[in-house]
């Protein structure tokens, strides 16, 4: 048998085995290492979780650092740089020294430093400036009026202040007024039924002539004044009749001086129209002057007034 056709006695044992159908070696080996590999990744795998586990290896989570701890891992708890400390902003009259970040306070408040009330401002903080109370006020002992007040006008007097030596100038409110008497401004007017309407009156300031006061008015009626009052009513109708002869004409009838005289007064009766009608009356039958009807007419009672427009009123 030549060199080359040799066979190693390993190959012929091998050989041998698998002709005898058992597993070649390579095989064998091979499972071996696969074996070794997974019982190293085992290892591995529980050193990590062990590591990881004890913190030993950490994916920190870091918080942020404040006033009093540094940033901090919250898994492992490491932590990492320093705390940032407090910022503290200065105490003032009300708070105390507070920290900017945290809010943390110390100490006290410093309270307020009031400065003393003067004639024009209140006790004030010499600090933050707040106040409390009110002013004194000027305290003038002799005051000098310069200017007297009126019922229309404020007055003003002067001083010195005692406290402060300012010169100070007040008004002096107004003085009340004085009412008079009462004046009828709006007459009450009465039916020939005796109905009264109110009428209205008021009272003047007797300085200053400014209205004080103003009210209505009213008067009690007696059945005879009420029958004086319609008498007049049918008088007036007729024509010509001055204040003085109606009253004259009513007395004449029987009615008091007292009813006579309300009737006039409250008839209503104009007597400017009145006169136009006695001077157009006698004009109608007889020839006057104006002066005769001036005459005429005032001795009927009619005034110098009503009579003069009379004779206007009938062209004289």
């Amino acid at each position: 048998m030549s060199k080359e056709e040799k066979k190693p006695a390993g190959n012929a044992s091998e050989s041998a085995a698998e002709s005898q159908g058992a597993e070649p070696i390579s095989n064998k080996k091979s499972l071996r290492g696969e074996v070794k590999i997974g019982v190293a990744a085992a290892i591995a795998i529980c050193i990590l979780g062990l590591l990881f586990g004890t913190h030993v290896l950490c994916i920190h989570q870091w918080s942020e650092a404040t006033c009093v701890n540094p940033a901090t891992c919250g898994l492992c708890g490491q932590t990492k740089g320093k705390a940032l400390g407090h910022k503290w902003k200065p105490a003032t009259c009300t708070l105390p020294e507070r920290c900017g970040r945290c809010g943390e306070k110390r100490g006290h408040a410093l309270g307020h430093d009031y400065r003393a009330a003067t004639c024009t401002e209140p006790e004030t903080c010499e600090r933050c400036h707040v106040t409390q109370g009110v002013a004194l006020g000027h305290d003038v002992k002799d005051w000098s009026v310069s200017k007297e007040a009126t019922c229309t006008e404020q007055g003003m007097k002067e001083g010195v202040c005692s406290r402060c030596g300012a010169k100070v100038s007040e008004a002096i409110p107004k003085k009340d007024h004085t009412p008079g008497d009462w004046e009828i401004t709006v007459d009450v007017t009465i039916t020939s039924s005796g109905y009264v309407l109110p009428g209205e009156k008021e009272r003047k300031c007797t300085v200053c002539g400014a209205v004080v006061d103003k009210s209505e008015y009213t008067v009690d009626v007696t059945t005879s004044q009420v029958n004086a009052l319609s008498r007049a009513s049918s008088y007036l109708d007729m024509g010509g009749f001055s204040y003085k002869s109606l009253v004259e004409q009513l007395e004449f009838e029987g009615f008091s001086n007292a009813d006579a005289t309300f009737a006039a007064d409250h008839c209503g009766a104009d007597w400017m129209k009145q006169v136009e009608q006695k001077a157009k009356s006698y004009m109608s039958f007889m020839g006057f002057s104006r002066s005769g009807l001036i005459s005429q007419l005032e001795f009927e009672g009619f005034t110098s007034e009503q009579a003069a427009h009379g004779a206007d009123y009938v062209g004289l």
